[in-house]
């Protein structure tokens, strides 16, 4: 009687997700239009859980789509002239609207795509400070692509430091700085996406490794995260076909990202707001340093 109870729940749960969905949307929409983007990320917070719990994470990048536009705007609202925050935010309210008219119980991927580089395209040019207007005013995404892909070698090669330094979310930062100030293409976006989605998961992991000293789980981990930003930004296959391709480790991290959450909940805030540092061992330190002196010497050949 308790499993069919459980099957009963499921089979309601999982024929409603089109209309729960529907409902945080139109929140997250509403909370936009009354200028309350913080309060829209909560919003994208229950797109990506109510996709988790009702069996469908595939669709769960809707919601961590929705939380960047809404953290990008959050920082608009507070950083910029209420004038260009507001183009901004209309851009964006023009692309939820389109959203839901073509909302259905799948989302195909190729759709979810679009509308992430549409909005991608339209907040990118308010994201320079006024002094960058000026002095970027002509993009070079081939340099973008250049650096990057310096980059993830260097990641790559120093994949085991990932676990105790800052390395992985280091390189975050350098490419959302190379594609604010000198562009990008499709590829660039795809890394910058995945990267972004690991990096809530491997917060939590540190946070474990930190806080209760669970090891050997992180770096085999991230390893082949790694392994798959690389496949990403070398491949020649088709942007859409690669997204397509890693849309399911996307899922999965979104469905593990939810669960770290209801496990730790207020004690990792209280934990990030404090930033403790762990302390590296002696032979961690001299791996770290080894790597920069090498990574010197390279560049003074």
């Amino acid at each position: 009687m308790f499993n069919n109870i459980l099957n009963i729940t499921y089979n309601m749960a999982y024929s409603r997700i089109h209309a729960i969905i529907k409902q945080d949307l139109t929140a997250y929409i509403e909370a936009l239009k009354d200028d309350k983007p913080n309060l829209a990320n909560i919003y994208a917070n229950r797109v990506v859980s109510n996709y988790v719990f009702a069996d469908s994470s595939e669709n769960s990048i809707l919601g961590f789509i929705l939380k960047e536009q809404a953290n990008i705007l959050s920082s608009l609202q507070r950083s910029r002239p209420s004038s260009l925050y507001n183009e901004a935010r209309e851009g964006i309210l023009d692309q939820l609207e389109q959203l839901m008219d073509h909302y259905s119980k799948t989302i195909h991927p190729n759709d979810l795509w679009q509308y992430y580089t549409q909005c991608v395209r339209i907040l990118h040019k308010y994201q320079l400070d006024e002094p960058e207007v000026n002095a970027y005013n002509e993009m070079d995404p081939e340099f973008t692509r250049f650096v990057i892909d310096k980059l993830i070698s260097y990641l790559s090669e120093n994949c085991a430091l990932v676990e105790t330094s800052h390395i992985f979310d280091g390189t975050l930062a350098e490419i959302v700085r190379l594609i604010n100030t000198h562009g990008f293409n499709d590829r660039d976006l795809m890394i910058y996406l995945y990267m972004t989605t690991i990096l809530r998961v491997l917060d939590y992991k540190k946070f474990e490794l930190d806080r209760y000293d669970l090891k050997g789980n992180v770096n085999s981990w991230i390893e082949e995260k790694i392994k798959n930003i690389e496949m990403i930004n070398t491949s020649d296959v088709e942007v859409i076909e690669m997204f397509n391709r890693i849309l399911p480790d996307i899922a999965s991290l979104g469905s593990e990202w939810r669960y770290y959450y209801i496990k730790y909940r207020e004690i990792f805030r209280e934990y990030a707001l404090k930033k403790p540092t762990r302390v590296l061992s002696d032979d961690e330190k001299e791996a770290l340093i080894n790597t920069f002196a090498s990574a010197i010497e390279k560049e003074m050949k």
